[in-house]
């Protein structure tokens, strides 16, 4: 993988206004959300948390580890489908375009 994959604008992370390129959906990241309530809910599968009643894999896995890949898995595979093709968050939306909401940087 190249390195400009992963440029992200630092300057960018401060400029207050709502279309900057970090901004996602109103400020917010749909996938990562989705994400979140997905391994809340595998959390609460594993381990209930009020009567501490645990089911089968808690014994080896815990309830932190399968909640994690489960968010992991839902906000990869949201990201990939919905997120970056679409440009959100500053993704580039075809290869070498420049996303025409990041400003030009000056030169130091």
């Amino acid at each position: 993988m190249s390195a400009a994959l992963f440029h992200y604008n630092t300057w960018v992370l401060h400029y207050a206004a709502p279309e900057r390129a970090y901004g996602f959906v109103a400020g917010f990241n749909p996938a990562a959300i989705i994400a979140l309530l997905a391994g809340f809910g595998a959390y609460l599968a594993v381990l209930e948390p009020v009567r501490q009643t645990p089911a089968a894999g808690f014994r080896h896995l815990s309830a932190t580890l399968p909640s994690m890949a489960l968010a992991f898995a839902v906000h990869l595979a949201l990201s990939r489908m919905v997120t970056i093709p679409r440009g959100l968050g500053g993704y580039r939306r075809g290869p070498g375009k420049r996303d025409a909401s990041l400003p030009e940087l000056p030169i130091i």
